[in-house]
């Protein structure tokens, strides 16, 4: 069950991946010149995001998929757009989700009865 989760919800990861990935390519083909303080702000935001990807991608997205967060759905997109490699990207994401996935079956103490199992 756990396997099974886990290569689920990897495999839902795939399209923010692929959507990050044709946003960039699609940003690259029009440039948007967004000046003042939101436009520096912006491009230093972009930058930070292509050097940790290109630097410590795979850690980044292992340690946001293990974490139930909703911002991670930004680190696929991140990744796609920053065009690391696919198959860093599932690994260090299955393995992250994998982590998730046993730390939300083993830590459920009382939540039987609140879900009609008991």
């Amino acid at each position: 069950m756990i396997v099974v989760a886990t290569v689920a919800m990897t495999t839902a990861e795939f399209i923010s991946y692929w959507a990050g990935g044709l946003g960039r390519s699609q940003a690259e083909k029009r440039q948007i010149n967004i000046g003042g303080r939101l436009g520096r702000w912006l491009r230093k935001i972009v930058r930070s995001i292509d050097w940790l990807m290109v630097h410590a991608g795979a850690f980044t997205l292992f340690l946001l998929s293990a974490l139930p967060n909703p911002f991670f759905e930004f680190a696929g997109l991140a990744a796609g757009a920053s065009r690391i490699s696919f198959l860093k990207f599932t690994l260090a994401v299955g393995l992250g989700h994998l982590v998730r996935v046993a730390l939300l079956v083993n830590c459920r103490p009382g939540t039987d009865r609140y879900l009609g199992f008991r």
